[in-house]
């Protein structure tokens, strides 16, 4: 991250040195790379392949500067998304016939496609750019970043909108080349860390997708709009979690802890804040052991007890823990304190650190309790007091108003995660959806059927692209000549050559957007 201090006031101060020269100030200045004129060819054919091949990484410079920025937003821009066509590049970080990423944005490049990876992400603390492996094919000339970390890359894109007001959306597609869903926590790399990532780097400018449609075009100037493509089970997982046995704890401040078990032996947490209108922000997510039918309670200053059985045996285990300032659930090693089943817990008062616990006799069925007491400062308890109890279970699945529970919605299955509260109805239990989810061919149906704006395949799939006419923004990958006279609509027709004569043609007869 060092690299990144030094990198955005260094890309700036040439944007500023490039301007001053040509007699335009400071405040004039927009990147301007050389707009009009297109790269020269040194990559060869385009190979047009439907694994997304990347292409050349030649050392392209920049064009000469052709004078004074333009405003590339026309000023009544109004309408629906799928009304309009934008130019767009296929590994858009490999250089060659591209060239870099300002000089084709300030090309008027609209659509960007970065492949990403998360190797060694818990020794960078960043995600890679590169097509098969991590700098794999990544052109580091022109203004391009030098380094493969995802964050550079993105805050190249982020200043060159920050210094291009008014321009029409750009769409960011990130093709992830690897399953972020064994990344087991936000320090690990999950999705949590990825939407952390887009916001550090473009912020405000970032619109929201929160799983609705694309609004009015005039409403997405001046924004990022992200989309998520690559690994199946990444993207289903983006838009749902799948579990059983979930058990929710709300406090006064509206922090929510919620666990659940896999099915499959290992236990998980979503951590999260409630809103005033009810609907919960989920904020990290995580694995924290193995196990079965957990628990959870939480009181007012965010320390919390987690108890559960064993995934084996009839042995009962607990945790002690703190939501740290990020909504981070920080864990001690688990506890054997009983034999049992079907464990449950409650602070006696959410001011207090004092608890009860309740579980049945895995022998004669009867309620069992534990008095349990938190250390003042330590991520400790004491257990004591283990007495029959004719009081009943806790019902762990609900909390005040906030109830947790799995069932089928819309297109998922029924171990779908879902929460409900006095003013929500049934809400998935997920990360906040910052991004679009792209839907390819041979996608389940609750990738193609559910909340589905955005559609991808080869520019050659004339079944694919046909079939999704009408029905939100299709992206052509690998579209070259060939593809220009098929009939077929290509909203980002993402090309290894995008400044060709006949892209240039093609843009012009559908009167793409910059």
């Amino acid at each position: 991250m060092a690299q990144l201090a030094y990198f955005r006031p260094f890309l700036l101060t040439l944007a500023a040195c490039a301007a001053t020269d040509d007699g335009k100030s400071v405040d004039e200045i927009s990147m301007d790379t050389g707009i009009g004129e297109s790269p020269q060819d040194s990559s060869g054919e385009d190979s047009g392949m439907d694994d997304e091949t990347g292409g050349d990484t030649a050392d392209t410079g920049l064009p000469e500067d052709s004078g004074e920025p333009e405003d590339s937003a026309e000023p009544d821009l109004v309408g629906e998304m799928t009304s309009f066509s934008f130019r767009a590049t296929h590994n858009s970080y490999s250089g060659g016939v591209r060239s870099d990423i300002l000089t084709q944005l300030n090309n008027g490049v609209r659509g960007l496609e970065f492949d990403i990876h998360d190797n060694d992400y818990l020794l960078l603390g960043d995600y890679q750019i590169g097509h098969h492996t991590p700098g794999g094919e990544v052109d580091h000339s022109g203004f391009n970043p030098l380094s493969n970390h995802l964050s550079d890359w993105l805050n190249q894109v982020a200043d060159w909108s920050m210094l291009n007001p008014q321009h029409a959306p750009l769409t960011l597609v990130l093709d992830i080349k690897d399953n972020l869903t064994d990344n087991y926590d936000f320090q690990s790399g999950n999705l949590a860390a990825l939407n952390s990532t887009l916001l550090s780097a473009f912020g405000d400018g970032l619109h929201i997708a929160d799983g609705e449609a694309l609004p009015d075009i005039s409403l997405l100037r001046e924004r990022i709009v992200c989309v998520l493509s690559g690994d199946g089970q990444t993207r289903e997982l983006y838009k749902r979690d799948r579990g059983e046995n979930p058990s929710v704890a709300l406090n006064a401040q509206g922090q929510v802890l919620a666990v659940h078990d896999s099915g499959t032996g290992f236990l998980w947490y979503w951590s999260g804040q409630m809103n005033q209108d009810g609907t919960v922000k989920w904020l990290r997510h995580g694995r924290y052991g193995t196990g079965e039918d957990p628990a959870v309670a939480l009181n007012n200053s965010g320390r919390f007890v987690t108890v559960h059985k064993s995934e084996n045996h009839d042995t009962l285990w607990a945790h002690v823990g703190r939501l740290d300032a990020g909504g981070e659930p920080v864990f001690s090693t688990s506890l054997e304190y009983d034999s049992g089943v079907s464990p449950t817990v409650r602070f006696i008062d959410k001011d207090s650190d004092e608890l009860v616990e309740r579980h049945l006799s895995a022998s004669t069925g009867y309620v069992w309790s534990w008095s349990v007491s938190l250390a003042p400062t330590d991520l400790v308890a004491s257990w004591t007091g283990n007495n029959q109890s004719q009081s009943p279970l806790f019902n762990s699945a609900q909390d005040g108003d906030l109830f947790v529970y799995t069932s089928g919605h819309a297109w998922a299955g029924s171990d779908t995660l879902l929460y409900q509260t006095a003013t929500q109805g049934p809400t998935r239990i997920r990360y906040p959806q910052l991004c679009y989810v792209e839907v390819q061919p041979g996608d389940s149906a609750e990738l193609s059927h559910h909340e589905t704006y955005f559609f991808a395949a080869s520019a050659g799939d004339s079944n694919a692209i046909d079939s999704w006419n009408g029905f939100g923004m299709i992206r052509g990958w690998g579209f070259d000549e060939s593809h220009t006279s098929n009939g077929l609509l290509y909203h980002y027709p993402a090309s290894d050559d995008p400044f060709s004569d006949w892209m240039d043609q093609w843009c012009i007869e559908k009167a793409c957007i910059e």
